[in-house]
């Protein structure tokens, strides 16, 4: 644990404190509209996953699962600054780290919400820990496509104009698209732009999931009210996963958001704050 772990201020001034753990590969400016509406209630902050501290270093060699990285660097994070009686707000692998944070020390949490975690199937794990017990690296389809991720640009103009009509961009709430441009960063070697977030750490961490996390979900302690928000076509957090994590989990306060997927946070950004502030507004209510 460092107190040079750095925080983000993103936003409010609220006498609770939320923390937003985003999504692998996608610097928190790229929620910058739902930070907008959490601010009118909560001080907004951000621990920022390793890929964005300033020290540049590179992913580690061995394969280390999230709960020693990610979560690990969370939970570090969360004593370094001393947070307490957090609202968690956790997106896809940021609200795997989130659940093992709150298993971790429950006593500095008062609410969590996790926005279609990386939760897979039973099957599909057994068969990622199977692989990686022989040795083997089959990659997978996101690691991959991490690898071969474009990560240059001219300029910001330049990178508007090729990446706006991405599919994966495609629906997102301009001002979430504008976080993505904005945070793209002189590159020394080869002039122009990079990406903030380098592809060799979001491959890495794609290469690197979290299999134990159907042993976490039961842990989680009754008394910190928990919310989940599914994407209605999201191919992350399947129907059957959702299912299952509502049996585990009786307590739990469960929204979809129709016709959008694992990025609805920055796709669907309006009707995400509604859920969270509705919510969090009955639970510290109780």
């Amino acid at each position: 644990m460092s107190a040079d772990i750095p925080i983000w201020h993103l936003g409010g001034d609220g006498a609770t404190t939320l923390n937003l753990a985003v999504a692998n590969g996608f610097p928190p400016a790229t929620y910058a509209p739902l930070v907008a509406h959490l601010s009118a209630r909560f001080r907004v902050v951000t621990l920022p996953p390793r890929p964005l501290w300033p020290t540049n270093e590179q992913p580690p060699q061995d394969r280390r699962d999230w709960r020693h990285t990610i979560a690990r660097d969370l939970i570090d994070g969360i004593r370094a600054h001393d947070l307490r009686d957090l609202v968690a707000v956790g997106h896809s692998f940021g609200a795997v780290a989130t659940i093992v944070a709150v298993n971790a020390m429950p006593e500095r949490f008062k609410a969590v919400i996790l926005l279609d975690p990386t939760i897979l199937p039973q099957a599909a794990l057994w068969f990622i820990r199977a692989v990686r017990w022989t040795g083997r690296d089959l990659g997978n389809r996101l690691a991959q496509g991490a690898d071969r991720r474009r990560d240059h640009f001219e300029g910001r103009e330049a990178a508007y104009e090729r990446l706006r009509q991405k599919a994966l961009f495609r629906d997102w709430h301009e001002d979430a698209f504008r976080g993505y441009i904005d945070s793209l960063q002189p590159d020394p070697s080869r002039g122009g732009l990079t990406l903030a977030w380098p592809r060799r750490w979001e491959a890495h961490y794609f290469r690197t999931i979290y299999t134990g996390i159907w042993r976490e979900l039961p842990r989680l302690p009754h008394d910190i009210p928990t919310m989940m928000i599914r994407g209605g076509t999201s191919d992350t957090l399947l129907p059957s996963a959702a299912r299952r994590i509502q049996r585990i989990m009786p307590r739990l306060i469960y929204h979809e958001i129709a016709g959008h997927g694992h990025l609805f946070p920055q796709s669907a950004p309006d009707e995400t704050a509604r859920l969270i502030l509705d919510w969090s507004a009955l639970a510290e209510s109780r």
